[in-house]
C-alpha cells in the first residue's frame, strides 16, 4: 500500500466550516480508502485519534512569530500568507521524513513553502483557486484610500511568481474550474500538470429540480475572507436584482463562519428557542431593562426623580382635539396627548407625573378621584377614564458607555429621561437613524468593515447629545417641581416668551419632532 503524506496549514478535523477545512477533510477521508496516510497540520492536536490515519501537528506561532515570519517573506519576495503559517519544526519534520512517502499531497497553496528539497517521490498540490488572480480582484474593488487595496495587490504579484514555480516544480496542480484552467494555461506552461476539478456543478444540475417558488439562492464561504464579502456584496447589488425581475420572490441565503472560537470577531446569540446566531454587531434595542446592557456588563449611572408616572387613556371634549397640553400645578405635571378617536369619541393619553410625597398619602384610585376634578375645571371638559390605570416610580437611566466589544445600546437601552417632554421616543429614533447611517458610510467607506471605529462614531455622536438632553431635563424637572414663587414667576416668563417668538417656537417644535438632526 503506498503511503501519502498530507499537509495543510489547518486541522481538518476542527469542525471548523470554512472552505478549505472542509475539503481538506473530504479529500483525506477519499485517499484513506486506498492510501496509508500521515496527516500533518499547523495547529493544536488535542490528542486526536482517527481510523486509519496517523497524525502529526505542529503549535502555531505566537504573535511575535508570525510578524517575524511575515518580514521574512516579504524580504524574501514570498508571500504574506507564507509567513503567517510557517512553522520551522513542521518544515524540519517534513524534511526529515519526506522520503519515507511515495507521495506528497499539499492542500492549498501556502503549504507549498513545506516542500523538502530532494524528494523524490510525486507531489500533488490542491491549489483549487489561482490566488494571484483572487487578490488582484479584490484589490480593485477597494478604495485608494484604503490601505489593503495596495498590500492585496503586491499580494498578487508575489503569488504570480510562487504560481509560475509551482507549476515548474509539481508532478499534478489541482484546479476547480475550466475558467481557472484556462487562465492558467494562458499565463503559465502548465498544460499536462492540471487536474480539473468541476464535475460538480455539472452533476448538481442533472441532479437536482427547482422551484421559483421556494428557490434560495445560496452562498456558503468563510465570512471573514474579504474576497467571499466581495462577492456577496456585489452579487447583492447588481446580480441578485436582475434575477428577481424574473422571479420576485427568490431568496439569497448567506452561511458562512467568522473566526472560529474568536469573540472579538463575532457575538454569538442563544435565543429563546435554543438556536444560536452569529452576529458581526448585536444592537441592544431592548427598553429600559435591557439584556444586552446586562450581558455586556456596562456601567449603569441612575436618577431618581422623587415622582410616580401615573398613566390612562380617557376621552375629553377640547377645543383643539390634536394638541398637547400641559399643565404645571402643586397636584404635579399633567400632560394630555391626542390619540385616534374611537367610537366613545376624542380619546387622550394622559401621563400624570406626580410627587412623592403627595402621592404616598393615598391609594392611586384615590388620588385620581381627589384630584382629577382639579384639572378637568382646568381643561374646562369631562375626563372620563376607559382603560386600567397604571403607574411606575418616575427615574432615568444611562451608562457611561454604550459600547461592550460588539455589543451596542440604542434607544431606552441606552438611556431614559423624565417624559415631561415626550422626548424618550425621538431620542430612540435619532439613536436609530445614526447607526445606521455610520453602518452605511463604514459599507461605502472600505468592504473590510471596521466596526470597532463604526461603533465608536456612533457612541460619541449619539452620548454627548443624550447626556445634555438629560441634564436639562433634569434642571427642568427641578424647576418645574420648585414651589418658589421666584422660580415659578421665571419659569411662567420663559414658556410665555417662547410661546410669543416664532422662532423659538418652530426650534422647540422641530427639535421635539426630530427635524433638527444631530
Amino acid at each position: 500500500m503506498k503511503r501519502i503524506l498530507f499537509i495543510t496549514t489547518r486541522n481538518p478535523y476542527s469542525g471548523r466550516y470554512s472552505g478549505d477545512v472542509i475539503r481538506s477533510f473530504k479529500i483525506i477521508n477519499l485517499l484513506k480508502r486506498r492510501y496509508k496516510i500521515d496527516l500533518v497540520f499547523l495547529g493544536r492536536k488535542d490528542n486526536l485519534r482517527i481510523k486509519d490515519l496517523n497524525v502529526i501537528s505542529f503549535e502555531q506561532p505566537n504573535y511575535l512569530k508570525k510578524i517575524l515570519y511575515c518580514i521574512i517573506s516579504l524580504l524574501k519576495l514570498e508571500p504574506i500568507q507564507f509567513g503567517l503559517f510557517y512553522s520551522e519544526s513542521m518544515k524540519n519534520y517534513i524534511q526529515e521524513n519526506s522520503n519515507n512517502y511515495d507521495v506528497i499531497f499539499f492542500h492549498h497553496i501556502r503549504s507549498s513553502q513545506f516542500l523538502p528539497k530532494d524528494y523524490y517521490g510525486k507531489t500533488i498540490l490542491d491549489m483549487g483557486d489561482l490566488y494571484s488572480d483572487n487578490y488582484s480582484q479584490t484589490s480593485k474593488y477597494l478604495s485608494f484610500l484604503n490601505p489593503l487595496k495596495y498590500i492585496y495587490y503586491l499580494e498578487s504579484l508575489i503569488i504570480k511568481s510562487v504560481e509560475a514555480k509551482i507549476f515548474s516544480i509539481f508532478d499534478e496542480v489541482l484546479l476547480f474550474s475550466k475558467k481557472e484552467v484556462d487562465k492558467a494555461n494562458k499565463s503559465y506552461d502548465s498544460v499536462k500538470k492540471i487536474i480539473q476539478i468541476d464535475e460538480s456543478v455539472e452533476k448538481l444540475h442533472k441532479k437536482l429540480s427547482f422551484s421559483s417558488k421556494k428557490l434560495k439562492i445560496l452562498f456558503v464561504g468563510n465570512l471573514n475572507y474579504l474576497p467571499n464579502i466581495l462577492a456577496c456584496k456585489n452579487f447583492i447589488k447588481d446580480i441578485l436584482p436582475r434575477i428577481r425581475i424574473k422571479i420576485p420572490n427568490i431568496k439569497f441565503c448567506i452561511i458562512g463562519d467568522i473566526k472560529e472560537n474568536d469573540s472579538d470577531n463575532f457575538c454569538e446569540v442563544l435565543l429563546s428557542n435554543n438556536k444560536t446566531l452569529n452576529a458581526m454587531v448585536v444592537a441592544g434595542c431592548d427598553g429600559r431593562n435591557s439584556n444586552v446592557a446586562k450581558i455586556a456588563k456596562l456601567n449603569e449611572i441612575k436618577t431618581n426623580y422623587n415622582q410616580t408616572a401615573i398613566t390612562f387613556t380617557a376621552n375629553a371634549k377640547l377645543d383643539d382635539n390634536h394638541t398637547a397640553i400641559q399643565i404645571f400645578s402643586d397636584k404635579g405635571i399633567f400632560a394630555i396627548m391626542p390619540c385616534p378617536s374611537d367610537k366613545n369619541g376624542p380619546t387622550h393619553t394622559i401621563v400624570w407625573s406626580v410627587n412623592n410625597d403627595l402621592l404616598d398619602k393615598y391609594e392611586v384610585n384615590q388620588f385620581l378621584k381627589d384630584y382629577l376634578g382639579y384639572f378637568e375645571k382646568k381643561l374646562e371638559t369631562k375626563i372620563t377614564i376607559h382603560s386600567e390605570v397604571l403607574s411606575f416610580k418616575l427615574s432615568s437611566h444611562s451608562f457611561k458607555s454604550y459600547v461592550a466589544g460588539r455589543k451596542v445600546l440604542i434607544g431606552d437601552a441606552a438611556h431614559s429621561i423624565h417624559p415631561l417632554a415626550g422626548q424618550g421616543i425621538n431620542l430612540g429614533f435619532a439613536d436609530a437613524d445614526a447607526f445606521c447611517e455610520e453602518i452605511i458610510t463604514e459599507y461605502e467607506r472600505s468592504a473590510n468593515v471596521n466596526y470597532k471605529k463604526m461603533l465608536k462614531r456612533y457612541e460619541v455622536r449619539r452620548k454627548t447629545f443624550n447626556e445634555l438632553m438629560l441634564r436639562s431635563m433634569q434642571m427642568f424637572v427641578d424647576i418645574f417641581k420648585s414651589e418658589n414663587l421666584y422660580m415659578r414667576l421665571l419659569r411662567n416668563i420663559g414658556l410665555s416668551s417662547v410661546n410669543e417668538t416664532s422662532f423659538l417656537k418652530r426650534f422647540f417644535i422641530n427639535h421635539a419632532s426630530g427635524k433638527n438632526k444631530i
